[in-house]
């Protein structure tokens, strides 16, 4: 057998249920007001927001689109200008080559002008020692020419010494006429000592003709000989003569040729110093090249590393930023509408109460009200309820 629960009707505790229900009512209206207010708010302030993000979006994005411009104007002017150092050092090598080409050219014409002016030195050189060698026979010339005046002089004496002959056999022959002269007196005017005189004159005569005999004979001997040796020597002499006549052809050639050596000398002393001269200024010219060429070496490998350094360095694409908008994710706010029922345990508890006191009508709570004068109208309960 099953019991049956008896409640008992408290009537205090519903009174109680009232009113905290009818507090909880006017609570829960401003609550909704309140929130209704703050909905408001919400949409107002998210319409600000929007209209914000809208003009910070804007913003940015003109500021992204003229940083882009700018930079992208950058790049251009960045190129062109690298375009243009490129251009200009290709430019600049092409001119360095072709001044050292040129001055390649230069340089191996002069090195062939060396080359033959070597030659020329070397030609030179032997036509020196030519010159030294004529020179020693220049000397040995002028020593045939001393013994030439030598023998000229010893010719002239032997003239003087033909024409002293020839005057002492004049001489001898004159007193010969003389004494035959003086004998043909001395017969005319002395007559004794005739004999005397003659003999005398006789052995004189005969002692002058046996010392005239012997001076003939020494003479004609020495004279024999001095003609032996003096056409000996002179026939010598003769062909030295002729010899050295062709020598002193050969001298005045030699002399000629002293001269034009003398101004190929000088001419070959002008060119020395002339080539001396080109030498040291081609020396220069070298020291100067090759300060040059270092100078451009230099330059040449500092064009080189920056190039390499800008062939290194990668531009920097500034790839356009697409301005994505963001999606504002609004706030879903739950409004609580009427038409939906919140399933909470409040709002069950709420509807069971009023749908016991609809049902059962409550005759004893109008009892209760009529005795005290207290009035509950049950309508705030179905507002509740709705």
């Amino acid at each position: 057998m099953q019991k049956k629960i008896h409640i008992e009707h408290v009537p205090k505790l519903d009174k109680i249920l009232r009113i905290t229900f009818a507090s909880v009512k006017k609570d829960f209206i401003e609550t909704r007001e309140e929130f209704i207010q703050l909905e408001e708010k919400v949409d107002t302030s998210l319409d600000i927001f929007r209209g914000r993000l809208k003009e910070l979006n804007e913003l940015i994005f003109r500021e992204l689109k003229n940083k882009t411009d700018y930079l992208d104007k950058q790049l251009t002017n960045k190129t062109k200008d690298l375009e243009k150092q490129v251009k200009d050092i290709a430019i600049s090598t092409d001119k360095f080559l072709d001044q050292t080409n040129a001055k390649i050219t230069v340089w191996n014409s002069k090195i062939l002008k060396l080359d033959e002016n070597s030659a020329k030195a070397e030609e030179i050189g032997s036509e020196l020692k030519k010159i030294k060698f004529l020179r020693t026979e220049l000397e040995r010339i002028q020593v045939l020419d001393k013994q030439v005046k030598t023998i000229d002089a010893v010719a002239v004496h032997t003239k003087d010494y033909k024409k002293d002959s020839t005057k002492l056999r004049s001489d001898i022959n004159k007193k010969l006429e003389r004494l035959k002269v003086g004998q043909d007196i001395l017969k005319a005017g002395v007559t004794k000592n005739i004999d005397d005189e003659k003999a005398a004159l006789e052995s004189k005569i005969s002692n002058v003709d046996k010392k005239l005999d012997l001076s003939n004979k020494t003479n004609n001997v020495n004279l024999d000989k001095l003609e032996k040796d003096i056409s000996r020597r002179m026939l010598e002499d003769m062909e030295s003569v002729k010899k050295l006549m062709s020598k002193k052809s050969i001298t005045k050639k030699a002399e000629e040729i002293k001269k034009s050596f003398k101004l190929e000398n000088v001419k070959l002393q002008k060119g020395m110093l002339e080539l001396k001269k080109e030498l040291n200024e081609q020396v220069a010219e070298k020291k100067s090249l090759n300060q040059e060429v270092t100078d451009l070496k230099k330059n040449l490998t500092k064009l080189a590393s920056k190039l390499e350094k800008l062939e290194n360095q990668k531009p920097k694409v500034i790839e356009k930023t697409k301005v994505v908008e963001k999606k504002v994710v609004e706030p879903k706010l739950e409004v609580i509408s009427k038409k939906k029922e919140e399933k909470g345990w409040v709002r069950r508890f709420l509807n069971f109460l009023i749908e016991d006191v609809e049902e059962d009508k409550d005759k004893t709570l109008h009892e209760f009200d009529r005795k005290k004068g207290d009035k509950f109208e049950i309508k705030e309960l179905k507002e509740i309820k709705e």
